[in-house]
């Protein structure tokens, strides 16, 4: 009888194959769940980027799109909107590659009248949108000397854009009140990306306050005797100063206290008596006077162009040039 083949065998190779199947999970799981395994045994061949990477920018300009009128002469009465009120505009612009939340604050030289001139903003695309009045609504306000607050629209402006901010400034005095003072306020605008990113421009812009101009170099000349001009009495003589409805003589030590108001017959080569009685000397002596001009439509006197008369004896008391 032949020899049956000995069954032993195959059950070694399911054996073995059970060890390959083994083997094969063990090293899948333990490539699966470990991390280092994984990164280790992980290849890749090398990427070239196309491209760069830049950095944000900030960057801000200001410019006086509209300069407003440099000077108030506001009238005593029934002053215009446009004597009181100076409209202008800055162009406002985000040069950078972020949104910018912008603010603006202002600094100036002349406290005393800074504080006298309120200072409206709004918004607008471009300074010719402006307007020639200020819009009911939409506005912001303040003082040169106070804490200035932007309209909503500068809130978040777009990258590489820009934006006019409408100004109105009024002078809340008299003419009179704030005469031949002069202030120049600085507009610091200031961009900002979060809390730590940020830039600034600046603009100004200077507003003062009409006075009327002195008369010219005052020359004097004795009277004459005559009925009109009589002896003791002085003409003083001066070129007109622009805008002068009179002229007053006072004290140079009491400016304020006017001795002589006079309309001068001949507006274009003005003169003045003035006699001793008028200036109330009690003494011999020199006096030093001003000549002001006076501008009544705008309530406003010059400082006073100087001049020394001389009290002397001529029966009474009187004045000699």
């Amino acid at each position: 009888m032949p020899n049956s083949p000995d069954p032993s065998p195959r059950p070694v190779r399911r054996l073995a194959g059970w060890r390959l199947i083994v083997v094969v999970f063990v090293s899948v799981f333990a490539v699966g769940t470990s991390s280092w395994a994984a990164s280790a045994s992980w290849t890749a061949a090398p990427v070239t980027l196309a491209g760069s990477a830049a950095a944000a920018s900030v960057s801000v300009t200001s410019t006086v799109t509209t300069p407003p009128t440099g000077q108030f002469a506001v009238q005593v009465t029934s002053p215009p909107v446009t004597e009181t009120t100076h409209l202008g505009a800055f162009t406002y612009a985000n040069t950078g590659t972020v949104p910018l939340a912008l603010t603006v604050a202002a600094t100036n030289t002349n406290g005393t009248l800074a504080a006298n001139i309120a200072v409206t903003f709004w918004s607008a695309s471009t300074a010719a949108l402006c307007g020639s009045s200020v819009p009911a609504s939409g506005t912001t306000s303040g003082a040169l000397t106070g804490a200035l607050t932007l309209p909503a629209a500068f809130a978040s402006v777009p990258a590489g854009s820009s934006l006019a901010l409408c100004v109105a400034l009024r002078l809340t005095t008299t003419t009179a009140a704030s005469q031949g003072q002069t202030v120049t306020a600085t507009f610091t605008l200031t961009g900002r990306v979060g809390a730590n990113w940020s830039a600034t421009a600046a603009s100004a812009i200077t507003q003062s306050v009409y006075r009327v101009p002195d008369p010219g170099t005052v020359t004097c000349t004795n009277g004459t005797g005559t009925s009109t001009d009589p002896v003791g009495t002085v003409t003083l003589s001066f070129p007109r100063a622009v805008g002068a409805t009179s002229y007053n003589v006072v004290r140079a030590s009491t400016p304020g206290t006017v001795i002589v108001n006079a309309v001068p017959p001949d507006p274009n080569a003005p003169t003045i008596k003035v006699n001793g009685s008028q200036l109330g000397v009690l003494s011999l002596g020199s006096v030093p006077i001003l000549v002001q001009a006076v501008d009544g439509t705008y309530g406003t006197v010059s400082a006073g162009s100087p001049y020394t008369l001389n009290v002397v004896v001529l029966g009474l008391l009187g004045l000699r040039c």
